[in-house]
């Protein structure tokens, strides 16, 4: 058990440290996108969601009090929050194909360089050699991916949180749902860890 459990601990260092490293180059190869990305997965998942809910419980809170001006801004803001989402559509598939076409780009560049700046030329008449740089450079589209990803998970984890936070401040009972979600896709992970290991 010890033995599985320091071989988790590697695995998990090592996964973080790769996506440190692909996030980083990403970032050199396109800041602007690099943060940008995040940033409108949280927005997206705030207008998507959030600002909606808030939103909707603000107009009928107005209605029952009668408050016409106070639904009146709140149905504004509704109504603003959809239009939102269309507007930066394409701005989102822009940063989003941008980002990761970059990274795909700086990791074949730098595979490209270290295959030249090795003394010799030896290696680049090596089959082995010639069949690992095109498995790494067959995968460089993956790199771009794992990207996007971490740049919609970090989004995604932000507006839950965010959520959590309003949610808690209404009705502390309604955290129960999120809670059943996040322990529904720990389990989702910790079975897909244990059919890799199987």
């Amino acid at each position: 058990i010890r033995t599985r459990a320091r071989t988790r601990m590697k695995t998990t260092s090592e996964t973080v440290r790769a996506w440190r490293t692909v996030y980083a180059m990403a970032a050199r190869a396109w800041p602007f996108g690099a943060v940008a990305r995040p940033l409108m997965s949280l927005w997206f998942m705030v207008v998507g969601g959030l600002i909606p809910g808030i939103a909707i419980q603000q107009v009928l809170d107005a209605a029952a009090q009668p408050a016409p001006t106070r639904a009146v801004v709140w149905m504004s803001v509704l109504v603003a929050a959809g239009l939102s989402r269309g507007v930066f559509a394409s701005l989102w598939n822009y940063v989003q194909s941008g980002l990761m076409w970059r990274t795909t780009q700086a990791i074949t560049r730098a595979l490209m360089t270290a295959s030249v700046s090795a003394p010799g030329v030896e290696h680049l008449e090596s089959p082995i050699y010639a069949d690992n740089m095109e498995a790494a450079r067959s995968t460089a589209t993956r790199a771009g991916m794992l990207v996007d990803w971490l740049a919609s998970t970090a989004g995604q984890t932000i507006s839950v949180a965010v959520a959590a936070i309003v949610l808690a401040r209404l009705e502390p009972l309604l955290l129960l749902p999120l809670a059943v979600a996040a322990l529904a896709g720990c389990t989702g992970i910790v079975a897909r860890r244990r059919a890799l290991d199987i």
